[in-house]
């Protein structure tokens, strides 16, 4: 011991403390060894690992007949001695895992009872608690003295009773406690980290924290709030929908839309702000509208609407084509509706597609065209998938038809609960709320709001075929698609080619920008078909002048021999007449007859009829005549289409001739 001592004197500081150490752990060590192995040796040692039949059957006779069963007969005092021994021994060891009742304390027999009791209040009903009527003399929470009179009246509620006397819990001390703090304001905002609350109540908020809310509350009330906190933007939300604050109706919605749109606005500011709070108003929202029957606008956005009427489309059009091939087991009798125009069915897949084809300059050129093949791609793909598919086409891009429970305000603070029976409210195209016997259902015709991946890679094959075909210049990248929808898209696009180049050839296009050339061609060629009376100022179009009635003026027709010899120069012609402006030519001039005389044949006129003798007889036209012979010719061919139904004047290299298959019949028409 001496030697050990003067050893360590000569250590340092240093070692001796990591002896210490070492030896402290060993120690630590075989105790805990010791610890185990007597656990292990008391616990059950007396117990074999399986219990078979027989050792049941031993330990019913080796139990003492003081037990209530007498001892076998034939056993000896050593196997009493040895049971009691037994029973001594099993007395010292701790309890099994099951003990008996017999042998329990009090304490450890109510275990049982006491988890029951546990359980019945646990899960007792609280409208229960809630009916039951406090005494009037019960003892009530002081009132806060830092907070001011109004918060201390709110606080009072929470302990107080109705006219009934029923305690005030839930909606209704929450309607309670806002109807009283409806016009309150105050001074103190909150300062520090605002905890989160999801169903937040004036109950659960601190004293700071009441006078926090009523402090931003004011300031969002008049416009000068800068953030919107979650805890104090979910309960001034409960606060609108039982009415506190603003009018109940259209006024409550516009003031949760205020609502939704700065927590919106927050979110995008700090993102994760208040991102969870805006999904829960626009529920909130959804559920106001619904509830009120106001107008299904207020709660949706045009996104959501346009996007439920494209899925109609959808269906509308999916449809109407089952119908029409009878696929589905469906007819023409099951059409719900018309059926959408290429147009309108290519909008609604634009509108569903992740692919939108007015970001593409070749479909926004093109787009009936477009329209046309995509059109033709989806009659289609909705033929394919009703003969090879369990699931329509439609379905395969938005969803089934879903149809489920909806439970409006759920966990809000509501006084009375909404119960508008028969409502039917229609929030969008593809949304329709009901409520009948107690319940509420919500039906939606689509189960993702989202765009279709797969509708915008066939929207992408369509523009990517398209430009090849029409040689649009840019092409596009091809990616993979099924098989048999690349060849339903090259086909319905050649298709469309060729219709789109089969009517290009029949169409006429007239250069607006050449008019101007054109008439003065037109001039030109007028000008060179001017004969000198024309050039003088006569115009074959102006209506013939009538003479004074003091002189009379006879016309005698030439005669056949003289009508060569005869000239415009010695045509016997009127005197000058003033001229009449309001003079119109009777109906015997404009049908080429005299005035007064039997009418001409088929309504030709005097230089027509001229004409025609002169060429029955074999004589040339007559010349000196206002007109050319050949526009007489041509003005009296139209006359004699209707008799004839073909040209009777026609010319050659010697000038105008008669046909000779119609010559008799003009003859017996001209000379009865």
């Amino acid at each position: 011991m001496d030697d050990r001592s003067n050893e360590a004197e000569g250590r340092p500081r240093a070692d001796l403390d990591t002896l210490v150490q070492d030896i402290v752990q060993r120690v630590l060590e075989v105790e805990r060894r010791r610890e185990g192995a007597s656990f292990s040796e008391r616990s059950y040692s007396d117990q074999p690992i399986l219990r078979r039949g027989s050792d049941w059957r031993r330990e019913r006779e080796e139990r003492p007949a003081g037990a209530g069963r007498p001892t076998p007969a034939g056993q000896s005092s050593s196997t009493g001695q040895s049971a009691s021994a037994e029973r001594s021994a099993s007395s010292e060891r701790p309890a099994s895992a099951r003990p008996t009742s017999a042998g329990r304390p009090l304490q450890e027999r109510s275990i049982a009872s006491t988890r029951a009791e546990r359980a019945r209040r646990a899960y007792r009903s609280q409208a229960r608690f809630d009916q039951q009527p406090l005494p009037r003399d019960a003892p009530r929470p002081l009132p806060h003295p830092a907070l001011p009179p109004t918060l201390a009246r709110l606080r009072y509620l929470e302990g107080g009773c109705d006219d009934q006397g029923v305690l005030l819990r839930g909606g209704k001390l929450f309607a309670a406690q806002a109807r009283l703090a409806a016009d309150f304001e105050d001074d103190q905002p909150y300062q520090g980290a605002l905890p989160f609350r999801y169903l937040p109540t004036y109950q659960e908020l601190s004293d700071r924290e009441l006078r926090g809310y009523f402090s931003w509350r004011t300031l969002w009330r008049r416009g000068e709030a800068s953030d919107a906190p979650s805890t104090f933007v979910r309960l001034l939300s409960f606060e609108l929908v039982n009415g506190v604050g603003v009018e109940p109706g259209t006024p409550v919605a516009l003031e949760l839309r205020r609502l939704v749109d700065a927590c919106r606005d927050q979110a995008a500011k700090q993102p994760g702000a208040a991102g969870g709070v805006v999904l829960d108003l626009e529920r909130l929202l959804h559920d106001y509208v619904v509830c009120h029957q106001l107008d299904p606008e207020l709660a949706t956005s045009e996104e959501e609407r346009a996007f439920a009427r494209a899925v109609m489309t959808l269906r509308l059009a999916e449809r109407a084509r089952l119908c029409q091939e009878g696929l589905r087991g469906l007819t023409s009798k099951d059409q719900e509706g018309p059926t959408p125009t290429d147009a309108e069915l290519w909008e609604a897949l634009g509108r569903v597609s992740s692919y939108p084809p007015e970001r593409s300059p070749f479909l926004r050129t093109h787009a009936d065209e477009s329209a046309q093949v995509a059109a033709g791609v989806f009659a289609r793909l909705v033929r394919h998938c009703a003969k090879r598919r369990k699931t329509d086409f439609v379905d395969s891009l938005v969803g089934p038809v879903q149809e489920h429970a909806y439970y409006p305000f759920a966990g809000v603070p509501l006084e009375d609960a909404p119960k508008p029976e028969g409502l039917r409210v229609r929030l969008t195209a593809a949304e329709t709320i009901t409520h009948r016997f107690g319940r509420w259902k919500l039906r939606k015709d689509f189960s993702t709001s989202g765009r279709s991946r797969e509708l915008g890679r066939i929207v992408r094959g369509i523009d990517r075929q398209m430009r090849d075909d029409w040689d649009f210049g840019r092409p596009l990248k091809e990616k993979r698609l099924p098989a048999y929808v690349a060849r339903m898209i090259q086909k319905e696009s050649a298709l469309t080619l060729e219709l789109s180049q089969e009517a290009e050839r029949r169409r006429i296009s007239f250069d607006l920008s050449k008019l101007g050339s054109i008439r003065s061609a037109a001039a030109l060629t007028r000008e060179a078909l001017l004969v000198d009376e024309e050039r003088d100022g006569y115009l074959p179009d102006d209506p013939p002048r009538e003479a004074p009635s003091s002189i009379p003026v006879t016309t005698v027709p030439p005669m056949p021999g003289e009508r060569d010899a005869t000239s415009p120069a010695d045509t016997p012609r009127p005197a000058a007449a003033p001229p009449a402006p309001t003079a119109q030519p009777s109906a015997g001039t404009r049908d080429g007859s005299p005035e007064g005389g039997t009418p001409s044949p088929c309504g030709l006129d005097p230089e027509e009829l001229g004409l025609l003798r002169a060429l029955l007889d074999g004589r040339p036209g007559p010349s000196g005549t206002a007109r050319t012979t050949e526009m007489l010719a041509d003005s009296a061919n139209e006359k004699l289409f209707d008799l004839l139904g073909d040209t009777a004047i026609e010319f050659d290299e010697e000038g105008p001739r008669l046909v000779e298959d119609y010559a008799e019949d003009l003859r017996g028409m001209l000379e009865p």
